[in-house]
């Protein structure tokens, strides 16, 4: 066998490419990590955003629902029905009648749930009962539909959020 001899020069060549290899290897690497590491950056900063401007809604819509359950609140019908049911179903004041109360409050019920698009039940829930609707009034598609007294549900032995 005839052992084959590189010259100073061919050994000098092939070092260089050795070098030029070993280092686009390595600096390859450290900019794919660096380029790794801004993707990330960019990405959680993204995220963090994101997730500022979702709490940022959340805390506006749910000030909207705390505004619109205080204002229902604070309907007559409201009072109207808790005075009527005191006083054998008649309103001392007034002397309007309990079923006339809550045929006001579905009334009122309807119409809020006509102008607001992101609720689609009311309910007015009594303590008797054992937590007994008193008025409900659903939002299929865009029908609303006041439930009939037959169809009111007990609330009482229930989580609120089932339907």
């Amino acid at each position: 066998m005839k052992k084959v001899s590189f010259g100073i020069s061919k050994k000098i060549q092939l070092l260089k490419v050795v070098l030029v290899l070993a280092s686009s290897l390595f600096l390859g690497t450290v900019f794919y990590s660096e380029a790794e590491k801004m993707i990330l950056k960019n990405k959680l900063e993204e995220l963090s955003e994101s997730v500022s401007v979702y709490r940022s809604g959340s805390q506006q819509k749910l000030k909207s629902i705390e505004g619109d359950t205080l204002f229902l609140s604070q309907v007559p019908p409201i009072q109207g029905i808790i005075l009527a049911q005191k006083n054998n179903g008649k309103d001392p004041l007034d002397g309007s009648e309990a079923e006339e109360w809550e045929a006001r409050l579905a009334s009122i019920f309807s119409n809020f749930l006509k102008d607001k698009p992101n609720y689609i039940q009311l309910r007015y829930i009594g303590v008797q009962n054992g937590g007994k609707e008193i008025v409900r009034v659903d939002k299929v598609g865009t029908s609303i539909n006041i439930v009939k007294k037959k169809n009111l549900q007990s609330k009482g032995e229930r989580s609120y959020g089932h339907l």
